[in-house]
């Protein structure tokens, strides 16, 4: 039996047997992968803080051919911050949705577990100012800054149908390719309008660096439409149902 290292996250557990688990990983290089975990759920199980949801860890996988079972597990970082708030619990399921519905087993996804890092840490209350920013906001930027790394970033600047700047618009609106002028909106049917702070929270999301696109401070009505053109862009681009979308509200 041939056996690797592999540092992840646990997107996904699920009950097998009578306490086993079988696990969802994304791990660093060797992408996602579905492993069992024997014993899992046994009270004194050694794996048992490390095959918990969300938990950040490092994992001896065991490559028995016909399925991969792990063999030695160590946690690293529990994010113990996000379980007890049910509002960061939804958000942190649908970032780990997202990433278990868009990534092909065996793939590299190392920008995206990054990603998902930095959003269960903002959600956990890691870094300074993470308390302040609502769970939906986290999670919207998390998905805007997925469509970072699936490589399918919205125009920001100028209209994506005429180039029209974006200074020049009286009223922005938002397509699945980007913003989107007046005249040009009839040539897009699904779009919503995204008012001019809702632009300019997008644009500091898509242009800052991962540590900073998570933190700055947005009205409720604006982060509404800020939620709204991210989902627009996920349902043009991938047409998949998320379970955890209407635990968002």
């Amino acid at each position: 039996m041939n056996s690797f290292k592999a540092r992840g996250i646990v997107l996904c557990e699920q009950e097998a047997g009578e306490s086993d688990k079988r696990l969802v990983l994304l791990c660093k290089s060797a992408g996602k992968l579905l492993v069992y975990a024997r014993g899992a759920r046994k009270a004194k199980s050694k794996m048992l803080a490390a095959s918990q949801l969300f938990t950040y860890g490092d994992f001896v996988i065991n490559d028995g051919g016909n399925f991969l079972s792990v063999g030695q597990a160590e946690p690293i970082e529990r994010f113990n911050g996000i379980c007890a708030d049910y509002d960061k619990t939804c958000a942190a399921h649908y970032a780990a949705e997202i990433c278990d519905r868009t990534t092909l087993p065996a793939t590299e996804c190392d920008g995206t577990l990054r990603l998902l890092l930095k959003t269960l840490s903002v959600l956990a209350g890691h870094a300074p100012s993470a308390a302040d920013a609502p769970p939906r906001q986290t999670a919207s930027v998390f998905l805007l800054r997925f469509f970072l790394c699936y490589g399918i970033a919205p125009e920001i600047d100028r209209c994506c149908v005429c180039g029209a700047p974006v200074q020049k618009m009286t009223v922005i609106f938002f397509c699945d390719e980007g913003t989107l002028c007046g005249p040009c909106r009839a040539q897009k049917p699904f779009n919503s309008e995204l008012p001019l702070p809702s632009h300019a929270a997008l644009k500091h999301v898509m242009e800052s660096d991962l540590n900073g696109a998570f933190f700055f401070t947005l009205a409720p009505k604006y982060l509404d439409s800020l939620q709204q053109a991210a989902r627009l862009m996920w349902k043009s681009h991938f047409d998949i149902q998320l379970k955890s979308e209407p635990l968002l509200g």
